[in-house]
């Protein structure tokens, strides 16, 4: 199953559902798929039958090898970010040559409006300020 070109949770071929439930440690009992973003990934909020969420990015390397390699890279970059940075946290990745799985602290928040709005153009502006 496909949104926006995205893999759904219910469209996870089992070997790809399975390696994901084995590194975030717990079956999933619910996917809120997450349509942003620019890769044609699997991209979605999970909620674990161990109570935790988190959220999970995953790509299919073969099929897409090139925007796994941005994968790669985020996995990289988010692995070496400072605790500090107000971000979610880097839980883990997985890359086995055929699915590139990135795994992340699940947080409360909302994608931006489109068109935005001033309220999404402040808090953004706001983060980047807090960044730097």
């Amino acid at each position: 199953m496909i949104s926006k070109r995205r893999l759904l949770w219910a469209g996870m071929p089992a070997s790809a559902g399975a390696a994901v439930e084995e590194l975030i440690g717990a079956h999933v009992i619910r996917a809120q798929s997450c349509p942003g973003g620019f890769s044609p990934g699997f991209a979605s909020r999970l909620t674990l039958s161990n109570g935790r969420r988190v959220f999970v990015k995953a790509m299919n390397a073969q099929r897409w090898p090139l925007e796994a390699v941005t994968y790669r890279t985020e996995a990289l970059v988010a692995a070496a970010r400072p605790a500090q940075v107000p971000a979610p946290r880097f839980l883990k990745t997985l890359d086995d040559g055929h699915w590139t799985v990135l795994a992340f602290e699940d947080i409360d928040g909302t994608t931006p409006s489109q068109p935005w709005d001033r309220a999404s153009l402040d808090r953004v502006a706001a983060a980047v300020v807090q960044l730097t």
